[in-house]
């Protein structure tokens, strides 16, 4: 796979996943506070000049869920369980973080980091703070309860689409104390240190 990458973007659960399963990897560094996202090139790979951006098989895919379903399903070392039910949750919770989780979570977070508190978007981070407080975080706690990681001892899919969310949203202040050292155990493994590395 060549992967387009940005450290803390979402092509970082690319390369995340990329480690964890061994997969061959040549990371193109994009910069986008240098407009590299901008060009026609890269437009042509991403209609909407994001990252991740990667070329798989012969042919230009992005999307950081499909990229990682796609490394997944060609992994056999567990990270896509083979018990249905399990796949199936880690299925759901790695579309949830997608479809639910990723425009808010990291929507607040960039604007408390780059903008003065007058600015910002006071709505979309009130949203957020209840959305993760009221909702995400007792469920998700629920979810992980005991165990090392969400589906049990074994790292999967599913920590990698959620667990990127729950880094950001860690970093607003908005997990228990469950779900902080949950981070704290997918902050020790190396896929996450090279995937989130500046």
């Amino acid at each position: 796979m060549k992967l387009f990458h940005m450290p803390n973007t979402r092509s970082a659960r690319v390369l995340w996943c990329a480690t964890e399963v061994g997969a061959d990897l040549d990371l193109v560094p994009i910069d986008l506070r240098r407009g590299e996202h901008k060009t026609p090139e890269f437009l042509a790979m991403h209609p909407l000049g994001k990252v991740p951006a990667a070329q798989v098989h012969g042919v230009t895919l992005f999307e950081s869920g499909a990229l990682c379903q796609v490394l997944a399903e060609g992994s056999d070392n567990g990270f896509l369980p083979t018990d249905p039910a399990q796949r199936a949750m880690a299925y759901t919770l790695s579309y949830f973080a997608a479809s639910e989780l990723d425009r808010k979570t990291i929507g607040a977070f960039l604007q408390v980091l780059f903008r003065k508190e007058e600015d910002r978007d006071a709505a979309l981070i009130a949203d957020t703070e209840a959305l993760w407080k009221d909702t995400v975080t007792p469920w998700l706690s629920g979810v992980l309860g005991d165990k090392t990681f969400l589906l049990g001892e074994q790292l999967t899919l599913a920590d990698i689409m959620v667990g990127y969310d729950c880094v950001f949203a860690g970093r607003l202040g908005l997990l228990d104390e469950n779900l902080g050292a949950y981070v704290g155990r997918l902050a020790q493994r190396p896929g996450f240190q090279a995937a989130f590395a500046f």
